[in-house]
Protein backbone atom coordinates (compact mmCIF):
# COMPACT_ATOMS: atom_id res chain seq x y z
CA UNK A 1 0.00 0.00 0.00
CA UNK A 2 1.24 3.46 -0.89
CA UNK A 3 0.19 6.30 1.41
CA UNK A 4 0.82 9.97 0.73
CA UNK A 5 1.24 11.94 3.93
CA UNK A 6 -1.39 14.62 4.13
CA UNK A 7 -2.60 16.90 6.90
CA UNK A 8 -6.14 16.20 8.05
CA UNK A 9 -7.46 19.48 6.71
CA UNK A 10 -6.50 18.36 3.17
CA UNK A 11 -8.52 15.12 3.32
CA UNK A 12 -11.64 15.07 1.18
CA UNK A 13 -14.85 13.08 1.46
CA UNK A 14 -14.54 9.72 -0.33
CA UNK A 15 -10.79 9.33 0.08
CA UNK A 16 -9.30 6.26 1.77
CA UNK A 17 -7.23 7.44 4.72
CA UNK A 18 -4.87 6.06 7.33
CA UNK A 19 -5.85 7.37 10.76
CA UNK A 20 -4.76 6.72 14.31
CA UNK A 21 -7.14 4.45 16.22
CA UNK A 22 -8.60 6.02 19.40
CA UNK A 23 -8.48 4.22 22.74
CA UNK A 24 -11.66 2.81 24.23
CA UNK A 25 -12.10 6.03 26.21
CA UNK A 26 -11.74 8.15 23.07
CA UNK A 27 -8.20 9.29 23.88
CA UNK A 28 -4.99 8.51 22.03
CA UNK A 29 -1.95 6.44 22.96
CA UNK A 30 1.59 7.66 23.38
CA UNK A 31 3.47 7.74 20.03
CA UNK A 32 5.20 4.41 20.75
CA UNK A 33 1.84 2.67 21.11
CA UNK A 34 0.07 3.99 18.03
CA UNK A 35 -2.34 1.76 16.14
CA UNK A 36 -3.42 2.68 12.61
CA UNK A 37 -6.66 2.04 10.72
CA UNK A 38 -7.52 2.30 7.04
CA UNK A 39 -10.99 3.78 6.50
CA UNK A 40 -13.00 5.83 4.02
CA UNK A 41 -13.52 9.48 4.93
CA UNK A 42 -17.25 10.16 4.82
CA UNK A 43 -17.38 13.76 6.03
CA UNK A 44 -15.03 16.63 6.83
CA UNK A 45 -15.39 19.94 8.65
CA UNK A 46 -18.62 21.67 7.62
CA UNK A 47 -20.16 18.63 5.89
CA UNK A 48 -23.50 17.30 7.16
CA UNK A 49 -23.07 14.76 9.98
CA UNK A 50 -23.62 11.29 8.43
CA UNK A 51 -26.49 9.20 9.77
CA UNK A 52 -25.74 6.33 12.10
CA UNK A 53 -23.23 8.14 14.33
CA UNK A 54 -23.57 8.07 18.14
CA UNK A 55 -25.98 10.55 19.70
CA UNK A 56 -23.05 12.54 21.14
CA UNK A 57 -22.17 13.50 17.53
CA UNK A 58 -25.37 15.44 17.00
CA UNK A 59 -24.47 19.09 16.57
CA UNK A 60 -26.66 22.17 16.76
CA UNK A 61 -26.26 22.93 13.05
CA UNK A 62 -26.03 19.29 11.90
CA UNK A 63 -22.49 19.80 10.59
CA UNK A 64 -19.15 18.15 11.32
CA UNK A 65 -17.34 20.51 13.73
CA UNK A 66 -14.09 22.32 12.89
CA UNK A 67 -10.99 20.12 13.04
CA UNK A 68 -12.89 16.83 12.72
CA UNK A 69 -13.67 14.12 10.16
CA UNK A 70 -15.81 10.99 10.12
CA UNK A 71 -14.70 7.62 8.76
CA UNK A 72 -16.55 4.42 7.91
CA UNK A 73 -15.45 0.86 7.32
CA UNK A 74 -16.91 -1.71 4.95
CA UNK A 75 -17.74 -4.07 7.84
CA UNK A 76 -21.35 -3.18 8.56
CA UNK A 77 -21.94 -5.96 11.10
CA UNK A 78 -18.97 -5.02 13.35
CA UNK A 79 -18.13 -1.38 12.65
CA UNK A 80 -14.92 -0.03 14.12
CA UNK A 81 -15.34 3.48 12.82
CA UNK A 82 -17.18 6.74 13.50
CA UNK A 83 -20.40 4.79 14.16
CA UNK A 84 -18.60 3.49 17.25
CA UNK A 85 -16.29 6.32 18.36
CA UNK A 86 -17.69 9.43 16.70
CA UNK A 87 -15.64 12.24 15.23
CA UNK A 88 -11.89 11.89 14.70
CA UNK A 89 -9.57 14.86 15.11
CA UNK A 90 -7.98 15.87 11.80
CA UNK A 91 -4.55 15.83 13.45
CA UNK A 92 -4.85 12.02 13.77
CA UNK A 93 -4.69 11.55 9.99
CA UNK A 94 -1.42 10.07 8.72
CA UNK A 95 -2.25 10.32 5.04
CA UNK A 96 -4.29 9.32 2.02
CA UNK A 97 -4.01 5.93 0.31
CA UNK A 98 -2.71 6.43 -3.22
CA UNK A 99 -2.44 2.81 -4.22
CA UNK A 100 -3.29 -0.49 -2.63
CA UNK A 101 -3.03 -4.04 -3.96
CA UNK A 102 -5.66 -6.61 -3.09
Amino acid sequence: MLVRRAPGDRVRRGQIVVVEHPDRDGGYRAPAGRTWMIKRCTATTGDPVPTGLPERCRTVDGRVPPGAITVLSDNLSHPNDSRKFGFLPQDRVLGVVVRGDS
